[in-house]
């Protein structure tokens, strides 16, 4: 018998090609989330090897996102292509019959702005493109039609908040046949990223809006039309069949038995739900090939097992239910056979109504049968863990042997055993916990040690596992030794040890679980035995320290004395601490001897807290309370500050002295002086000297100056010596220089003395007044802090003086010295003039200024006077010319020049534009720019004595018009006349080939560049244009003969406003 072979072809439709081609398997569209708003779109398209066309192996692809609510499009994408992948068959000869795939894969990074994509409808990105293969079978023109690749997701904002979704990933087209009139399969069940709901259901295939003519149309918005189905296929028949084909809406699972051979295209829709809510659906479409192929013989499966089991026959028949108890062998034995001759046979093992794993094979899965008179079987063993327990429940298990089918294309032929069972759980009793100590309360001291060992014993022989935990302390803060054993079976021991230390003596009880567990198939079972330790501990008691104490720096202490302590174990160690930062902290080992019951006599240099610490043992230590210890601080701070220098008859400045420090009471003062030194002899100062600052009276050499501090019973405290050096006063401050100058000359440098006395080292102040020489002083401009000084330019009469300074004598101040200004007189008043090209102009100028003169020069400064007085005349002229004049005063001051110009009237005779005239034709001359007129030559002129006369010359004619202005002026210009000849248009032409008279040739219309040629039929219909007449009408009309005849011509000189008409002949 022949069977019909069924090959499987995806199509996931979300995929574009922009060549015409029958070469489309299938693809799918996903979307994943990478993070924040970052996601990633990508393609898998599989592309036909044997039927595709590899033109159409698109390096991009077009993909538009559009709003689900509006259908508006949002964003268009171009989707590289990143690698190219064979597909993978598991029988070479699979893809050498009907099937070689390539996976062309596109990946495009993608940021979903939240401020772009937050419609709550969602979104879908499309891909369209045409063409089918042209071999299917179910649907109309399949070679026009078109195919729509389609996705949704939803909005990446909801409720103001970030909403992730990730698409199903879909698994890839399978590599097998399957064959009609046998159950074909295939699990399309995908798995969702975020543990959304999948719901699978069949659509029809969408077409678009591509067809062969538009093979990849631009974007548009949905719905978009279906394929059309062939008469008896429709949506709930794809794929005629017994069954037709149907999908499973919860698993995915595909199931057809077809009846008819061809390829066939079906679509899936997989649907995303949230919490009841649907988000997102991707299109799928699959092709199937239907051939014919060979027949296969089924696989058959039996088992076989133990006696027991509450059954009669040691054969396992369908409908037998297996009682296994504790004490039966929990393995099957199972057998696979084939009547196909070397055939591959496999068996697995599917749980139908539990999901754990507790469940094997022992022996082989997978092997070749019927290969020889003693090899037709393959034989393996199913086995239950001892951990599985039905719980008085009937579980079932299917047995399923399958073959390689048609040499692993074709669907494998299948065998299914289904084995019903009830498991009765293994006896578990609880583990024991022994401890090698009859102990359970452990009274301990300091240095003692516990030390015994847990043993865990299973009567199952199961794992066994002990521990130690503490209870409400950590085990890992104390010297405890405990080695846990690792999973032992039947038994296992530890070892515990403590060492009693300090640590474990800071609570008067501890106590710790040891517990022996056990996991048999997931149950645990514990037994458990506690301990207690209660460390033996007595606090010391009794340590006091006396007295405290008040002295001033420098002085030994009193013996601080320290009593007898008590508890801790006897034995005392003492060791004095002290502390200068307070009583609670900052202690280290006290100075002196510090090991006592007594602290000696120490010296001390600042307040000190002072404590001592017992130790009884390792582990027993205290502190007494502090006790004060306070120490005056001598004398400090005492310096002295002020001037170290005076000057003879100037009051010196009060010395004064720091904030003091230290001593034990109010503070007393006494000034000294000595004139002998700083080691000299001193004795109290003169004047008010025993306040904390003092005032030198009335010096007349270099004396040095102390202080001496008493503050109660502290020693007294003695300055170091302040020496105050006297100078003799400032003398010999003179200056000079007095000058007159006119305002904003540079005056010459002021000349002065140098000074004497003071302590050498002297600053100067240079001040100015023009107030007067007593009054009205301020700093000088320019650099004024030098011994000499020189002026900047000045506008008034300015006094000048000089300041010495050297500390600490007062400033010496100069006697003024004054520097003259006389005034800048104002500048001149001017009168300008203008004149007749050729004649000389008479200019006038005027001062207020008595006693000055006025000077005329050519250019704006420097240069020679070329005239003085109130008037100047100038040369003839013939252009504007400018000149200059200025103010002299009676002190020889010079104004500012004042600019005056001699203007010339401009030629204003203006003849007009040139002209150009046909002969025996007039224009019109139009002069301007004068009150007369008067032009030369005068023949061809209606008036030689006006502005705008008629002339009508025989030749080219220049023409010259004098004008005369109001001003007396006379000016000339000139324009020329350009008499033309005129046009001589022949009547007739002779185009016959003789070369004589073949063309329309027009005598002087070359000087006419612009005129307007056109020739019409006695009909009027135009048979000949030219703008200018460089080419000559040689009598045809696009190419072709005219006949003979009259025509018609229109010639417009449109530069002169002629026209000439006529009729012009064609004689032949």
């Amino acid at each position: 018998m022949r069977k019909i072979l069924l090959v499987f072809f995806t199509i996931f439709l979300s995929i574009t090609l922009p060549a015409s081609a029958t070469h489309l398997v299938g693809g799918d569209f996903n979307l994943q989330h990478v993070n924040g708003h970052n996601y990633k779109l990508s393609l898998n398209l599989y592309f036909d090897a044997i039927n595709g066309d590899l033109g159409a192996k698109d390096q991009n692809l077009s993909v538009t996102i559009f709003e689900k609510g509006t259908n508006k499009p949002v964003q268009n994408l171009l989707m590289p292509l990143r690698s190219e992948t064979p597909m993978n068959y598991s029988n070479t000869f699979c893809s050498n019959v009907s099937i070689k795939t390539t996976l062309m894969y596109y990946e495009l990074p993608l940021y979903l702005d939240p401020a772009v994509y937050h419609h709550p409808e969602g979104y879908y990105a499309v891909w369209e493109r045409c063409c089918r293969n042209n071999i299917i079978s179910n649907i109309i023109n399949s070679a026009g039609a078109g195919q729509t690749f389609y996705v949704e997701f939803p909005a990446v904002v909801r409720n103001n908040a970030t909403f992730i979704n990730s698409s199903p990933n879909l698994p890839p087209p399978p590599s097998v046949y399957a064959c009609t009139n046998e159950l074909f399969t295939y699990n399309f069940g995908g798995k969702d990223p975020d543990g959304d709901e999948l719901v699978y259901d069949l659509v029809t295939p969408i077409n678009g809006f591509s067809s062969e003519i538009n093979i990849a149309p631009a974007a548009s918005p949905g719905p978009y039309p279906d394929i059309q189905w062939l008469p008896g296929y429709s949506k709930e028949k794809q794929i005629l069949g017994d069954p037709a084909l149907t999908i499973d809406s919860k698993t995915g699972m595909l199931s057809v038995k077809p009846l008819n051979k061809g390829l066939f295209v079906f679509s899936v829709r997989c649907q995303e739900f949230r919490n009841g809510e649907k988000i997102g659906e991707t299109r799928i479409e699959f092709q199937l090939l239907v051939r014919d192929c060979l027949s296969n013989e089924e696989p058959a499966v039996m088992a076989k097992y133990e006696p027991g089991y509450g059954l009669p026959s040691r054969e396992y028949k369908p409908g037998d239910i297996l009682r296994i108890n504790p004490t039966d062998a929990r393995c099957l034995s199972v057998f696979i056979t084939d009547r196909d001759k070397n055939e591959p046979v496999a068996i697995k093992a599917i749980p139908v109504n539990f999901d754990n794993d507790y469940f094997y094979f022992s022996g082989p899965t997978s092997g070749k049968v019927n290969t020889g008179p003693e090899a037709d079987t393959l034989k393996t063993t199913l086995c239950l863990l001892n951990c599985f327990d039905s719980n008085g429940k009937i579980y079932m298990i299917d047995l399923i042997a399958s073959d390689d089918g048609d040499g692993e294309c074709s669907m494998p032929g299948q065998d299914t055993l289904r084995i019903s069972f009830i498991v009765e759980p293994l006896e578990d009793t609880p583990p024991t916990i022994t401890l090698t100590t009859p102990t359970r309360v452990f009274e301990v001291s300091e240095k003692d040690q516990i030390r015994f060992e847990i043993i865990g014993t299973d009567a199952e022989n199961d794992l066994v596992e002990i521990t130690a935990v503490g209870k409400d302390f950590s085990m890992a803060s104390h010297a405890i030794s405990y080695q846990p054993v690792a999973s032992a079976t039947g038994q296992a021991t530890a070892t515990f040890a403590w060492q009693i230390d300090c640590a474990a003596l800071l609570n008067p009880s501890y106590q710790i679980e040891f517990a022996v567990t056990t996991n048999n198939c997931g149950i645990i079972k514990t037994a458990t035995e506690t301990i207690e330790v209660k460390p033996a501990r007595i606090a010391i008691a009794n340590n006091l320290v006396t007295a405290a104490q008040t002295l001033c720096s420098g002085n030994l202490t009193a013996t601080l004395t320290g009593s007898l302590p008590t508890g801790g174990i006897g034995n005392y160690q003492y060791v004095w601490e002290s502390s200068t930062l307070g009583a609670q902290s900052g202690y280290t080992i006290a100075p002196g001897t510090n090991h006592l019951q007594d602290y000696p006599p120490v010296l001390l240099t600042q307040t000190t807290w002072l404590r001592r610490k017992v130790l009884s043992g390792d582990c027993f230590e205290h502190y007494s309370e502090p006790v004060l210890i306070t120490i005056t601080p001598l004398i400090a701070n005492n310096t002295i500050t002020g001037a170290g220098e005076a000057c003879i008859g100037t009051p010196h400045g009060f010395l004064t002295g720091a904030a003091l420090t230290g001593g034990n009471g109010p503070y007393t003062y006494l000034w000294e002086a000595s004139t002998t030194g700083p080691s000299g002899s001193f004795a109290p100062a003169s004047g008010a000297n025993t306040t904390a600052t003092y005032q030198p009276q009335n010096l007349t050499q270099t004396t040095w100056f102390r202080r001496v501090v008493n503050a109660g019973t502290c020693l007294p405290s003695v300055s170091a010596p302040h020496e105050v050096v006297l100078y003799k006063a400032l003398e010999g401050n003179l200056i000079s220089g007095s000058q007159s100058l006119c305002a904003g000359e540079q005056p010459a440098a002021l000349v002065s003395s140098t000074p004497r006395g003071g302590s050498g080292k002297y600053h100067y102040l240079w001040e100015a007044s023009t107030t007067s020489a007593t009054s009205g002083f301020a700093p000088a401009p320019g650099i004024n802090n030098q011994a000499a000084y020189t002026p900047p330019p000045l506008s008034a009469t300015t006094w000048f003086r000089r300041k010495v300074f050297s500390a600490p004598c007062q400033e010496l101040v100069s006697k003024a010295m004054q520097i003259l200004i006389y005034p800048i007189p104002e500048a001149p008043a001017v009168q300008a003039a203008t004149v007749c090209p050729g004649e000389a102009a008479r200019l006038v100028a005027s001062t207020t200024i008595a006693d000055a003169r006025l000077e005329w020069f050519d250019q704006a400064s420097g240069g020679t006077a070329i005239n003085r007085g109130n008037e100047m005349q100038t040369r003839a002229l013939f252009a504007d010319q400018d000149f200059y004049v200025q103010t002299v005063s009676a002190f020889g001051c010079i104004s500012p020049r004042t600019k005056v110009t001699a203007s010339v009237y401009k030629p204003s005779a203006y003849a007009g534009e040139d002209v150009s005239v046909i002969a025996g034709k007039s224009t019109h001359l139009q002069a301007a720019g004068g009150g007369s007129y008067s032009w030369w030559p005068q023949e061809g002129l209606s008036d030689s004595f006006v502005a705008n006369p008629v002339a009508k010359p025989h030749q080219t004619t220049a023409y010259t018009v004098t004008v005369v202005t109001p001003e007396g002026c006379t000016f000339t210009d000139e324009v020329t006349v350009t008499v033309l000849p005129g046009l001589r248009i022949p009547n007739a032409i002779t185009p016959n080939g003789d070369g004589i008279n073949e063309g329309w040739e027009i005598e002087n219309i070359g000087l006419y560049p612009n005129c307007h040629v056109q020739i019409f039929t006695r009909w009027g219909a135009k048979i000949f244009e030219s703008k200018g007449y460089t080419k000559l009408w040689d009598g045809t009309y696009q190419g072709k003969t005219l006949p003979a005849a009259a025509y018609y011509y229109i010639i417009e000189l449109k530069d002169y406003n002629e026209l000439f008409s006529g009729n012009v002949s064609i004689i032949k």
